[in-house]
């Protein structure tokens, strides 16, 4: 609603486009600050790189000392499944299995 406010007052297409690149740096800036989830870490078998993740999140929320954190992967399912879905399956088949 407030892109159409702007886009009202700038009249030259070539601003707006400006504008709105403008807006979206900051978004682009938080790709190097935010960090991987541990979860992800975990579907994707990399449990050193989760209880990295777990430790960095524990010294910003003050937690100063290095935490013994011990990680399951038996819990996380297992990817190496090789599931032939596709979208042409919904239109050849009556009934999806």
């Amino acid at each position: 609603m407030s892109l159409s406010y702007v886009a009202s007052h700038l009249q030259n297409w070539r601003l707006l486009t400006a504008f709105v690149t403008l807006l979206g740096i900051p978004f682009v800036m938080c790709h190097w600050y935010l960090v991987e989830s541990p979860r992800w870490f975990l579907s994707k078998n990399r449990q050193s790189e989760a209880e990295d993740v777990l430790n960095h999140i524990a010294k910003g929320n003050g937690f100063s000392t290095k935490m013994d954190i011990n990680l399951r992967t038996s819990s996380v399912k297992d990817n190496s499944t090789v599931i032939n879905d596709s979208i042409l399956k919904l239109f050849t088949k009556k009934r999806l299995t």
